[in-house]
């Protein structure tokens, strides 16, 4: 027989329940309850039941083990309140019952509210013991250790996703606590009980599925002015993975997407990732964004600043702030550092970008298609990579939206190679690596393949196809190669003052005496032939000469390019301005640097 605690108007009373159909049933509130729900876990010993039925107890006990074994669905957790100085329970006593017969600890609760605060449980919080709010958060965890991996595993991949998008120069490493709290990703389990304890006091609905860190991601990334970037590309990858960023709440209303961290010399910028999957609804993550220096620093101080049971000393506090604020200082030095050193490349790589799209201009004004199909396709991949060419300048290569302009590519067909080609060098003209390079290669090939061009045609594609997708070296090679050769054909005019304009960007960084030499006796030959029907034009052939004195000569020839790049600007057409403005920001740069 079991003595079982009942409340009545009159008092605690006990009752005999008999035993004989129950089963001990093994702990484990997964196995019988809809721990999803929310709910606080209860000590057994300080409740009381408003009811004992003789049928209704050993009837709960069937149904449990038929929930334990799937058979049935789980119960929600039983329904409490506080009764003068009782904590009773209002529905579900049966299953309590049992729980006490099992010699449970403890047991799933929703409390409502009939009285005022009394004795622990209350409107505003609740005080747990810890051993209460070790046994809840090891429960909680047995359940949900999976689908917390699974999330972090998902977390980490669209910041991966994200990173290899912004670029390699802008994020240094991605990694998961596992990395300081070795074989744990998870936050320990004692630590998720002291932060229950912690917020149950504040509110007595506080749920742990709404703490932030038991998993999480740190992102190292080179520069804090990278920051942003970095979240909003991963922002735009967590949709694919059922996730989504939840906002912080604002002091005083309103929200904002990131939290920015300023103690104890740490700085930081944090995001709270949410699941949107109901395999593991509403489960959270937190991201934390910071640079190479704050993380080292970071790392370097954070059992120091975190000991468990010191207290920082105010002035050791402030002193700790001032380091992390002198570290800030140097971040912000290093980005200028960073910016001087890459002014003098980078805008010559924008404007070497900017003068190559206009000489696809072209491609909008294309009309020999082999039927209407193809002329469709090819329209709808052009509109694509051009509203997106911002993205797929520095997206990755495997990036699904890449992927996606490629697959348009392909399937401009049949018997339009040579649509294929021009459509995959625009593509990767946008770029200022050679990401692209094998794409640009084989659509060279299947054009070859298909149209059987001859060497000149191929050499005019194939070198302008380099040219564009920002293979310099591999253009002048081909060109050379050409040349060497059909030094006699009468069409090598073009040709050879197209390998004088590679040579010459080539060069802007490193001008050398020697390569001089070599494009002026080709501009040379191409003088010498200007009667010629092949030969290029005068203003061509006067930029080409402008862009000689411009990257490498003296301050007189700078200036006297200069000004012979500003007549050609004005007597060009736009599609060949672009180059005209690179070499004229050239001529200045050097002008204000050198001279």
């Amino acid at each position: 027989m079991l003595i079982a605690p009942v409340w009545t108007s009159e008092g605690i009373e006990t009752v005999q329940v008999d035993t004989a159909k129950l089963t001990k049933l093994p702990y484990g509130h997964v196995d019988y309850f809809k721990v999803e729900q929310d709910h606080v876990l209860v000590p057994i010993r300080r409740l009381v039941s408003t009811r004992a039925r003789a049928d209704g107890v050993p009837n709960a006990c069937g149904y449990m083990k038929r929930a334990a074994a799937g058979e049935i669905e789980k119960r929600e957790p039983i329904v409490i309140e506080r009764r003068g100085d009782s904590t009773v329970v209002v529905e579900g006593n049966s299953t309590f019952i049992n729980a006490l017969y099992s010699g449970w600890p403890d047991i799933p609760c929703r409390l409502i509210e009939s009285a005022p605060s009394v004795g622990g449980i209350s409107p505003g919080g609740v005080t747990l013991e810890i051993d209460v709010a070790l046994a809840e958060a090891r429960e909680f965890m047995r359940r949900y250790d999976t689908p917390y991996h699974e999330l972090l595993g998902d977390v980490v991949s669209a910041a991966h996703e994200a990173a290899r998008a912004v670029g390699k120069e802008t994020v240094f490493e991605i990694y998961t606590r596992k990395k300081k709290q070795i074989h744990h990703d998870t936050k320990d389990v004692i630590k998720i009980a002291g932060k229950l304890i912690e917020k149950r006091a504040e509110n007595r609905d506080f749920h742990l599925r709404e703490m932030v860190d038991i998993v999480g991601a740190t992102v190292v990334v080179y520069y804090s002015d990278r920051i942003r970037l970095f979240l909003d590309v991963f922002e735009s990858r967590l949709a694919e993975y059922k996730l989504a960023l939840e906002p912080y709440e604002v002091t005083g209303g309103g929200t904002v997407r990131e939290k920015i961290h300023r103690e104890k010399g740490y700085h930081a910028t944090h995001v709270k990732v949410i699941s949107t999957d109901s395999m593991r609804p509403r489960l959270k993550a937190e991201v934390q964004v910071k640079t190479m220096l704050h993380d080292a620093w970071g790392a370097k101080m954070h059992d120091l600043t975190y000991k468990p049971g010191s207290v920082l000393d105010p002035k050791l506090k402030a002193l700790m702030e001032s380091f992390g604020n002198s570290l800030q200082a140097i971040e912000v030095q290093s980005e200028t550092l960073r910016d001087a050193i890459l002014e003098g490349t980078r805008p010559l790589e924008r404007l070497r970008i900017a003068a190559r799209i206009p000489l696809m201009e072209t491609l909008r004004s294309w009309n020999d298609f082999p039927d209407s199909e193809v002329e469709t396709r090819y329209k709808t991949c052009l509109d694509y990579i051009e509203e997106n060419s911002s993205y797929l300048a520095v997206c990755a290569r495997d990036d699904k939206n890449m992927k996606v302009a490629v697959e348009l590519i392909e399937s401009v067909k049949p018997d339009a190679a040579q649509l294929r080609l021009s459509l995959t060098v625009f593509l990767a003209s946008f770029r200022i690596d050679t990401e692209l390079g094998n794409l640009v290669e084989r659509a060279l090939e299947d054009w070859r393949k298909e149209d059987e061009p001859d060497d000149f045609d191929y050499l005019h594609f194939a070198s302008a196809s380099y040219h564009q997708t920002n293979r310099i070296d591999d253009a002048i090679s081909t060109v050379r190669r050409f040349l060497d050769e059909h030094a006699d054909d009468p069409r090598c005019l073009i040709p050879r003052l197209n390998l004088a304009n590679y040579l010459i960007e080539a060069s802007i960084s490193q001008p050398a005496q020697k390569v001089r030499e070599e494009i002026e006796a080709l501009i040379g030959e191409v003088r010498s032939r200007a009667a010629d029907p092949e030969a290029p034009d005068e203003t061509a052939l006067k930029s080409t000469e402008s862009a000689i004195k411009v990257v490498f000569g003296d301050e007189k020839e700078v200036k006297e390019g200069l000004e012979i790049q500003q007549q050609v600007f004005a007597e060009v057409e736009s599609t060949y301005r672009g180059f005209a403005e690179m070499y004229l920001a050239l001529g200045w740069q050097r002008r204000f640097r050198e001279f």
